[in-house]
């Protein structure tokens, strides 16, 4: 007599492979006919939120029905978009409302979807260096009246596993 997220978080790979199972409801028990709304909520202004068609692409809300009588798990639709950007896993909060019907909300009302940054950093070519200083020093006085050039070796190489 229950209805609720199968879990509280989904896991997939930003090239749309499920590491868990597909975001989905369950409905337990229950004899009239009913539906839920599921609300998936993105805005780009909030940290590690995933971006509706940036990263995903869902309805903003789903009503999934049962039928009198219908038990079992349904399944709501997510297609998630490759953007070959290093970034953070991102994530897709869940809500689940009640429709209509006299079904309870269960225990998981709430989950998220988090997607998975599958791109490799670019490896660190330049580093960064400080406190280094150069310095002319006028020998004319010693009978040295010629400027000599200032050289600087910088080591370029890649580690050998990004040659």
């Amino acid at each position: 007599m229950t209805i609720e997220f199968v879990l509280a978080e989904y896991r997939v790979k930003e090239d749309g492979t499920w590491l868990t199972e597909r975001p989905s409801i369950i409905r337990t028990g229950g004899t009239g006919a009913c539906s839920v709304k599921v609300s998936n909520s993105s805005s780009s202004t909030t940290a590690g939120r995933g971006t509706r068609d940036k990263d995903y692409t869902a309805a903003s809300s789903t009503t999934v029905s049962f039928a009198d009588g219908e038990t079992g798990i349904k399944y709501i639709d997510f297609q998630i978009i490759q953007d070959n950007l290093d970034e953070p896993d991102e994530s897709i909060p869940l809500s689940l409302s009640l429709a209509s019907g006299t079904e309870t909300l269960g225990a998981i009302k709430l989950s998220k979807v988090t997607i998975i940054d599958d791109e490799e950093p670019e490896p660190e070519l330049f580093k960064q260096v400080s406190g280094v200083s150069l310095r002319h020093v006028n020998l004319a006085g010693y009978g040295l009246n010629y400027r000599q050039p200032i050289c600087i070796d910088v080591n370029t190489a890649l580690p050998n596993n990004q040659e």
